[in-house]
């Protein structure tokens, strides 16, 4: 029996070498490495192996692939031919011009790259690519590619299940992250050149494991079509006053609120490069993740593996003299206690906070905190937004909204502290065009409300008031609410009622 297992060892031990197989120290002394080495490569996704039984095997191939500087190839089960078929056309009807599929060895390629120009064309904020149940057929899967613009998710295309892995290998090997880890979420990061190699895209890549494949989400960040100037968001006059009377004091807490994806981030940015142009201030970022570099904040990533998390590099900020300190989000106690020291040493202090309005912001504060009185002290502005779809300026029509629709509108407007009659009152509807990928929409501005935290606002915020009694104090303060914001872009013909409903509600 030994003898026979033996022979069968060699065997395979023979087959191996005759198919270009090598056992993991044969592939360390071919690449002229280090174990520790070999493994980062493994790890990195910049080796391909397999695994049989406990042991790992690699090409020859392969190896030497990696040796000339190039990336593993990924091997695909199912003819890619369709998806790059329907890539090709949705980037045909855009009007994007020099973009050519690779020759057969290089199609997936093709595919990543196609769905990166995709989405930069389609202003897309966010790449989604995951696997689902086919309708009526739960055996059945199939791969939906889609895209979010303007905070809405898109369906582009649906492909063959065969190709997901090779697809999300692709990604991994382009974000340096482990081919060979399917059960664990993993992030990564991609620089990427599009439009002929006019334009940078910095895209972050998150992989997570699903009950039937894996699935990927991609954030592109483009740097130059981000506006981080505060008098280039759209606000009205009253709202940039209170923000820049805010910015202008030599302390307080600042605190941007509203749910994932209303912008929250992109205005603590602009926050920061008002700070920036001062030339005379000391400005210390923790984000997590950092999305934009700045000239002259220094930006602290939180990375809580490595120990670094928001209490642990804030203590070491406040160590470093600066005169500006801004945390990514609040999301513990002992996180927002910190910032409120600082502010009462005399910081200035950003942060954002999840909820519908600013004053729900302040009760979120005190619930936290357990402690109003520091709230009141620390708090000097709110600022509650969240981003409303514009009409396309290309095909948008003349609309008579029904009297129903007037009425309603009227009275969210005057509830909300603002004058109805002074409004212009010059109504449109969507159409679609080629310029607007036919949805009648182009672009995002934000519905702004800001909250000064004045003597009579602090007063109420000491002594533990309801939400509903610090926001009517605000707006007999001079308050306009964010849906009475809404509704003046809705009167003055920049959106719809349904679009400031969908978004309010």
């Amino acid at each position: 029996m030994k003898t026979n297992m033996k022979s069968k060892v060699v065997e395979q031990m023979k087959d191996s070498n005759q198919s270009g197989l090598v056992d993991m120290d044969e592939a360390i002394s071919h690449l002229k490495t280090t174990r520790p080495t070999f493994y980062r490569w493994l790890r990195s996704g910049k080796l391909k192996g397999m695994k049989v039984g406990r042991q790992w095997r690699f090409y020859k191939e392969e190896l030497d692939r990696f040796l000339k500087g190039e990336g593993p190839r990924i091997e695909l089960s199912s003819s890619p031919e369709p998806l790059l078929k329907s890539i090709s056309d949705k980037l045909a009807e855009l009007g994007v011009k020099g973009w050519n599929t690779a020759a057969d060895g290089e199609k997936l390629k093709s595919i990543v790259q196609g769905m990166i120009s995709l989405g930069d064309s389609m202003r897309a904020s966010d790449i989604h690519i995951s696997p689902h149940p086919v309708a009526g057929d739960l055996m059945a899967n199939h791969v939906l590619l889609r895209y979010r613009v303007d905070g809405v998710l898109r369906t582009v295309s649906e492909f063959d299940v065969r190709l997901l892995q090779p697809v999300i290998d692709e990604f991994k090997s382009m974000a340096k992250c482990d081919l060979h880890e399917r059960q664990h979420p993993q992030d990564g990061r991609i620089i990427v050149k599009v439009d002929t190699g006019r334009k940078t895209l910095d895209l972050r890549v998150c992989f997570l494991p699903s009950t039937i494949g894996e699935t990927v989400t991609i954030r592109i960040l483009d740097s130059n079509a981000v506006k981080l100037d505060i008098d280039s968001l759209y606000f009205t006059q009253k709202n940039l006053d209170n923000i820049h009377k805010a910015l202008n004091l030599p302390n307080g807490m600042i605190i941007v609120a509203g749910p994932t994806g209303s912008g929250k981030t992109t205005v603590l940015y602009a926050f920061l490069r008002s700070f920036e142009k001062r030339n005379c201030l000391k400005i210390i970022s923790i984000e997590d993740p950092v999305e934009y570099l700045l000239e002259k904040t220094v930006q602290v990533g939180v990375n809580v593996h490595a120990g670094v998390t928001f209490s642990k590099a804030t203590r070491a900020a406040l160590r470093s003299d600066p005169d500006v300190i801004m945390h990514t989000e609040i999301r513990d106690r002992e996180q927002l206690q910190l910032l409120q020291n600082s502010t009462l040493t005399g910081h200035i202090t950003l942060s954002t906070i999840h909820a519908d309005s600013a004053a729900a912001a302040i009760r979120r504060l005190i619930d936290i905190a357990g402690e109003p009185w520091i709230t009141s002290d620390t708090i000097k502005l709110l600022l509650s937004l969240r981003l409303i779809r514009i009409l396309c300026p290309h095909c948008a029509k003349p609309d008579e909204p029904s009297q129903e629709t007037i009425e309603r509108a009227a009275s969210m407007a005057r509830a909300g502290g603002l004058d109805w009659s002074s409004l212009p009152h010059v109504y449109k509807k969507a159409a679609g065009c080629p310029k607007c990928a036919m949805l009648g929409f182009r672009g995002r501005r934000g519905v702004v409300e800001t909250l000064m935290v004045t003597p009579e606002i602090s007063s109420l915020i000491r002594n533990n008031a309801s939400q509903e009694n610090i926001q009517r104090a605000a707006i007999e303060q001079g308050m306009t609410t964010m849906v009475a914001d809404a509704i003046r872009r809705f009167a003055g013909g920049e959106t719809t009622f349904d679009e400031v409903l969908r978004v309010t509600r």
